[in-house]
């Protein structure tokens, strides 16, 4: 760990632009070296928490996280608590979908997610949903993870949102 007193920081401070890009050069740096980290593990499906205090980064760093990755050609499926206190229909993660997706996907035992959703008159959506999450209509619906299950959703609530993307 370093330490920088405040002598140090003010002295940087005198060229505001330069401190900046510094800063945004050394925030891309440890972006890069968790993606590293997080690809070096070897397995299929990762999953990756962040924690910290209030104010300290933590979506902005997962959102950069998550575009760094996606770059580099990795699927990935944010989940953030940030509206987890947001009364339900508040909530931009639509849990009421969510719960739906689950419930139609467990509904047929031993489908395909995409014979289930051709099949689905509760969510028309679902088809695309699942396509556009990138997930492969030929899986069934234990072999997804819960965060699979939350990308489907998301996308079906852009669906809704956006009819014309349908």
């Amino acid at each position: 760990m370093r330490i920088i007193d405040l002598e140090t920081i003010n002295q940087a401070m005198n060229n505001e632009t330069q401190f900046v890009l510094r800063c945004e050069e050394v925030f891309h740096d440890k972006v890069s070296s968790a993606a590293s980290a997080i690809l070096s593990a070897g397995r299929e499906r990762r999953i990756v928490a962040l924690t910290g205090p209030s104010g300290s980064g933590k979506t902005t760093t997962a959102m950069r996280l998550r575009d760094y990755l996606e770059n580099l050609g990795v699927k990935v499926c944010l989940l953030s608590m940030d509206n987890f206190f947001l009364p339900l229909d508040q909530r931009p993660d639509r849990p009421d979908l969510l719960a739906l997706v689950i419930k139609v996907c467990f509904q047929q035992r031993r489908k395909q997610l995409g014979s289930i959703a051709r099949r689905c008159p509760l969510a028309p959506w679902l088809s695309a949903a699942i396509e556009q999450a990138g997930i492969t209509p030929t899986l069934r619906p234990e072999q997804l993870t819960v965060a699979d299950f939350q990308h489907i959703s998301r996308f079906g609530a852009s669906l809704l949102d956006n009819p014309l993307k349908n």
